[in-house]
């Protein structure tokens, strides 16, 4: 947030008209160098700007249970995503809530939360069915037509407007509460002869939205290939017994636990049969320390810098594959980064989430909190196999015998020593060969353009690598916009021959 201006001092008649609070939260204000500035409110419907949604109450929630509504809560919008995170929502019992047509969310809704995580916003998208019914906690702008939603979701995103309410709203015991005050926050806009700019924003915000979607789709293709293999195979329950605990040397229940047991028998009695990770040709180490006594002076920004290398926190990578957060790291000493067909494994918090590196166009770089899998002999790994190995632990982590296997509290960790427990089942070529595709495609399209086509081409390591690009550059140009150094459009479309 180096971009936004705080004062440093505050005046008596700002004291009087405060009702002589002195607390410095009634006094803090933020503003940025833009002159071109303007409210929200004044790009929404002047008669109803936006629409609050309902609480049907937890009474109302269904288990077990499914039905034709959905109901979207503050949890299914947060600051990495930028679409409504629907696997979130919960269905509801139509036949004890009561609702207006106008509190059910529309395709290409924008919503944002005003409790709890207040500011965060998103993108509703849907293709199927149902109806999505919005929380009391969130509202759904009536954006005009002449507005660039894009653009103003791009925006509301950005630190400007997230600062703004934050410092607008009063704190609270526990949950806090931001009213209407969204229409009274600024957001910036590029002078007359800048509008290009606009549909550069447009066409980067789109790209990361659908590209956000599509690895959804991804995930749960590769997902349906495993389960293909495995949920065809019957297993009889067998029961723990003393001679486990003393060669596992483990007591933890989880370990013990039925899902647990069945999934290795299953592994164990698959066809054509299984093996260890270093049978398959890999092993695991440490990831290297950040502190800086090994680099040396360092810096970490969002914005793209061809000498610096892209940090990957075990912690950011998403539920579907991707990078959650785009940081760059600087160091006056040597950053050791991965290389193609080694993979990033979450070993400690959410255990079990993976990313592998399918070529070595960026430096990847991580922390000593994950565990690289990497090829003992380099040059006698298959691409096909470092992205089975992949998606298969994260399929594993989806099933939930990840974190059945880590130890220890806070999410729990999964050490070197464990490996040897793990076996992958041996899937026939034409299996590995869809998991590739579906992981890796090989296709390359325009961050600055947008073509939906061209996004469903792509893979998880492509997404994640458009969803990167598209990242850095929005954030590049935000900046400049916010600070009124917003350079030539050429300028910007010369970044690319920086990042492929």
């Amino acid at each position: 947030m180096a971009d936004i201006l705080v004062p440093t001092e505050i005046k008596m008649s700002d004291v009087f008209s405060k009702q002589y609070s002195l607390s410095p939260i009634n006094y803090k204000q933020v503003d940025v160098k833009a002159t071109n500035k303007i409210k929200v409110k004044r790009l929404l419907d002047p008669k109803i700007p936006f629409i609050r949604g309902t609480e049907p109450g937890s009474s109302a929630y269904l288990k077990d249970l499914e039905s034709g509504v959905k109901f979207v809560r503050n949890s299914c919008v947060d600051k990495s995503n930028n679409i409504v995170q629907l696997q979130k929502t919960v269905f509801l019992n139509e036949t004890v809530i009561s609702y207006n047509n106008e509190q059910l969310l529309k395709d290409g809704d924008i919503v944002i939360s005003t409790d709890a995580n207040i500011g965060d916003s998103a993108l509703f998208h849907t293709e199927d069915e149902f109806e999505y019914l919005l929380s009391s906690g969130m509202v759904k702008l009536n954006i005009k037509q002449e507005v660039n939603k894009y653009y103003l979701l791009a925006m509301l995103k950005d630190s400007y407007f997230n600062s703004q309410l934050e410092s607008m709203t009063p704190k609270g015991s526990t949950i806090r509460h931001s009213g209407s005050r969204l229409l009274e926050c600024a957001i910036t806009l590029p002078n007359e002869d800048k509008s290009w700019v606009i549909q550069i924003v447009e066409n980067l915000m789109k790209n990361i939205l659908f590209s956000e979607k599509h690895a959804q789709k991804l995930q749960a293709h590769i997902f349906s290939i495993f389960d293909e293999e495995l949920n065809c195979l019957l297993v009889e329950g067998e029961s723990t017994r003393f001679s486990d605990l003393f060669s596992a040397k483990r007591i933890d229940a989880g370990f013990y636990s039925r899902e647990v047991r069945d999934f290795f028998n299953k592994i164990e009695k698959y066809p054509s049969g299984n093996k260890t990770l270093t049978e398959l040709g890999y092993k695991t180490k440490r990831g290297p320390s950040l502190q800086k006594r090994d680099l040396g002076r360092s810096i970490k920004t969002e914005i793209f810098n061809p000498s610096y290398s892209l940090l990957i926190y075990p912690s950011d990578i998403s539920d579907y594959g991707i990078i959650d957060k785009t940081i760059f790291l600087g160091a006056a000493g040597k950053v050791w980064f991965l290389e193609k067909n080694d993979i990033l494994f979450s070993a400690e918090g959410n255990v079990g989430k993976t990313f592998a590196i399918c070529d070595n166009t960026l430096r990847f770089t991580t922390n000593i909190h994950g565990i690289i899998i990497t090829p003992i002999d380099r040059n006698a790994i298959d691409m096909k196999n470092t992205i089975f190995v992949c998606t298969f632990l994260n399929y594993m982590k989806k099933k939930g015998i990840m974190d059945k296997l880590s130890v220890g509290g806070q999410g729990g960790s999964f050490a070197v020593q464990y490996w040897d427990i793990l076996k992958f089942p041996n899937l026939k070529e034409e299996a590995k060969q869809k998991l590739k595709k579906l992981y890796f495609s090989d296709h390359q399209i325009d961050p600055f353009l947008f073509d939906e086509e061209a996004v469903n081409e792509l893979g998880v390591y492509e997404v994640n690598k458009l969803r990167t690009l598209c990242s850095s550059l929005l954030k590049m140009i935000i900046d400049d916009i916010k600070s009124d150094k917003l350079k030539d459009k050429d300028y910007y479309l010369s970044q690319l021959q920086q990042f492929v």
